[in-house]
Parts: structure tokens; C-alpha cells; sequence
């Protein structure tokens, strides 16, 4: 009978301590963060052999790393490349190209085949005989609007590639700092649940020695033994986040497969200084390269529009070619050719509508209103907010910002 009430005693500690055994486990491992852009900034290339001995990582190792190996600045790189050559193809239309021949010929002519037949005294076959021809050639278009306002729009999207470039770097910096100091948190819970661990077994041994002693009922032993094992489900909880968060750093700065990792920097604390928002938002639009990138895009679409325009112009072209020309190398005479072409185009079977239409459907940014300054605060279609200044006097959205206009002004 004794031992049948024991058991149902153990039975309910066990039931009523599970819920908070659940909940202990739960709340203390909140979910660390991410990248910007999961499907590419997480990512990098493998660099390194993989050494038995943990490889100490500083924050400026990461960030090095980082900025060297990930994905994200690898194709901004690429990118700027690919504009870069771009432009280069679109400079060929508007520099001048210089070819040369050289030839030998051999030719027997047909003149009734030309219509040159009946003529007495003229032969209906020529030749054979020599023809050779050594020749350089240059053509420059002097009036071409279509061709600098291409190069215009190469230029304008060399430029936002360099600083879709910057922007990507800078992801970099914050994705990798973010995932360096959210290893360090998880690190630092980890010996936080250790500690807890090691204060778990030592009540667990104190109330099982007093329960031996008869100091204390069989059930607190039991309950201090039931939190010893919370306690040490949730270091293997812990553990697996840290590990897990390591593995998205390793991943982002390109370390060897299997690396293990010791990181060396405590996480600093500085407290920073907040602006003034209607300053931040100045420094915003003056220095952030994404901006910036949108903007030189924007023009390079329009650009584009412009010379999809003037493909329907005339251009001139100046043409030249100057060489000697003779039955054999020893009895050939100099000649040369000059001219200036205008040159109009009548169809191009829509390749130039196009250029028009696909250059036109760029979206162009509404200008704010007059009057109003930016808040920091989006704005959500369908779902309006207050304006949190106490001196504003209506508020209108406009694009993806929020404007508010001040009584003041």
C-alpha cells in the first residue's frame, strides 16, 4: 500500500512540474537573427583548409572575410563588370572604327553576263589577270544623338552598379556583425544554463542527502531531481542554438566545411547617440548608396528613353579609306575615298519601339509635395496612422514615406 501511494505521488510531481519544465525550456532561447537577404547574403565561398585546432575570429577577421568571400558582394562585383562592359559597347557606336584589308586577287570577267556584250573590239571574257589591294579604312559618326544618349545610359548604370556594390558591402558588415554578436549571445546563454545546470544538481544531491537523513519527505528530493533534468534539456536546447549560429556565421564568411570556431571578442557595448530624425533622414538621402544607386538607374532609364527618341533621327557619319590598288605589289598607285554620309533610318521593324517601351517602364518617383518634410514612419496603403509630431496639421502619404505638414512652415 506504501509503495502504491509513493508512486502516485511521484506520478502527479512528474505531471504538474511538465508545463513548466516546458515553459522553462522554451523562453529563454529566443530566435536569433538573419541576414538582409536569405537566399544570397547568407551564403559564400568556401575559402581555407579546415585545421584540428579551433580558429580564433576576431569581429574584423569576420568582417574581412566576409567582405572577401560572400556571395552577396561576389555578384555585385560580377555586375559591375557586366555594366562596365556594356558601356564599353555602347562607346563603340560613337568612336571612330578603323579596319584594314590586304588582298591578292585572280579574276576572269564575264561581260555578257553584265550585259556587256556585242560591242565590237570588246571581248566578252577578260582576264585573267591580278588584282591586289592593300587598304585602311575609318568610319566616325559626327552627328549620332542615338549613340551618346546609349552611352549615356551605359554610364548611368556603370555608376549604379558601383554603388549597388558599396550598398552590398555594407550589408555585409551588418550581416556579419549582427551574426557574430548573436553567436556571442548564444555563447553567453549557453554558460548561463550551465551555471543553472550546476546549481540544478547540487540542490538535486542536497535534497536527495537530506531525504536519506529524514529531514525532508521523499517528494522534494524528487522535485529537485525533476528540475536537475529541465535544466539539463535546456544546455542541450542552448547548445544546439549555438551551434546552429555559428554555422549561419561560418556559412556567411566563407570558413572551411566543419571549421571549429573560437570567437575572441567580447560583445562591446557604446550607447549611441540618436539624431534628430529630420537629420537622420538629411543623412539618409545624402550618403546611403542604394539611394544612390536608384537614382543613377532612374537615370539611366531615362537616358535609355531618350535614345530610343532620337533612333528615329538622321545621323552624319564620315567615312574615309585610303590604300594602293594594283595588278601586282611593285605597280600599285595610291588611292584614296572621302565622304560624308547621312545616313536616315525608315524602318527598323520595332526594335526601337522596343528600346522605347521597355525604357519608359522604369517607374518614376513621385516628388514630395511643397510644403511638406519627411517622418520617419512608412506608410501602408489602406491602413492610415497619426502623425506622431504635435505640430503637424495634416498629413499625406506619398510613395513609401510619410509627409507631414508642419503649421510652422
Amino acid at each position: 500500500m506504501r509503495d502504491l501511494v509513493r508512486s502516485a505521488l511521484i506520478l502527479l510531481v512528474i505531471a504538474a512540474s511538465a508545463p513548466a519544465a516546458s515553459a522553462q525550456i522554451a523562453t529563454p532561447l529566443p530566435r536569433t537573427g538573419g541576414l538582409p537577404d536569405s537566399g544570397l547574403f547568407s551564403g559564400s565561398v568556401p575559402s581555407g583548409e579546415k585545421t584540428a585546432q579551433p580558429l580564433t575570429l576576431t569581429l574584423a577577421d569576420a568582417i574581412g572575410r566576409g567582405l572577401e568571400h560572400n556571395l552577396g558582394v561576389i555578384t555585385r562585383q560580377e555586375g559591375i563588370e557586366q555594366a562596365r562592359s556594356d558601356r564599353w559597347r555602347a562607346m563603340s557606336g560613337v568612336l571612330p572604327n578603323v579596319s584594314g584589308r590586304l588582298g591578292a586577287e585572280r579574276e576572269v570577267i564575264n561581260l555578257a553576263a553584265l550585259g556587256f556584250s556585242g560591242f565590237p573590239g570588246i571581248p566578252a571574257i577578260i582576264g585573267p589577270f591580278n588584282v591586289f589591294d592593300a587598304r585602311l579604312a575609318v568610319s566616325q559618326p559626327v552627328i549620332d544623338a542615338a549613340g551618346w544618349q546609349y552611352l549615356s545610359a551605359a554610364n548611368h548604370d556603370l555608376e549604379a552598379a558601383k554603388h549597388t556594390y558599396r550598398n552590398a558591402r555594407d550589408l555585409v558588415v551588418v550581416a556579419v556583425t549582427n551574426l557574430y554578436l548573436q553567436a556571442l549571445a548564444t555563447d553567453s546563454r549557453v554558460a548561463a544554463v550551465r551555471a543553472q545546470v550546476e546549481t540544478a544538481d547540487a540542490l538535486a544531491t542536497l535534497a536527495d542527502d537530506r531525504r536519506k537523513s529524514g529531514l525532508v519527505p521523499a517528494i522534494d528530493s524528487l522535485r529537485a531531481e525533476v528540475q536537475r533534468q529541465t535544466e539539463r534539456q535546456r544546455l542541450v536546447n542552448a547548445q544546439n542554438a549555438a551551434a546552429k549560429q555559428m554555422l549561419a556565421l561560418a556559412r556567411a564568411i566563407g570558413l572551411p566545411l566543419g571549421q571549429d570556431v573560437t570567437l575572441t571578442d567580447p560583445m562591446p557595448y557604446t550607447p549611441a547617440e540618436v539624431p534628430a530624425i529630420d537629420e537622420a533622414v538629411k543623412e539618409a538621402y545624402a550618403n546611403r548608396e542604394d539611394l544612390r544607386g536608384q537614382q543613377a538607374a532612374l537615370d539611366a532609364a531615362r537616358a535609355a528613353s531618350k535614345a530610343a527618341t532620337a533612333a528615329h533621327l538622321p545621323s552624319l557619319h564620315f567615312d574615309a579609306n585610303w590604300g594602293a590598288i594594283g595588278d601586282r605589289v611593285s605597280t600599285a598607285v595610291p588611292t584614296y575615298t572621302i565622304a560624308a554620309n547621312v545616313r536616315v533610318p525608315l524602318f527598323s521593324a520595332g526594335s526601337e519601339k522596343t528600346r522605347s517601351i521597355e525604357a519608359s517602364a522604369t517607374p518614376t518617383p513621385r516628388p514630395p509635395p511643397s510644403g511638406l518634410t519627411p517622418r520617419h514612419q512608412a506608410w501602408s496603403p489602406g491602413r492610415p496612422r497619426r502623425c506622431p509630431s504635435s505640430t503637424c496639421s495634416g498629413c499625406s502619404p506619398c510613395s513609401s514615406w510619410r509627409w507631414c505638414r508642419s503649421s510652422s512652415s
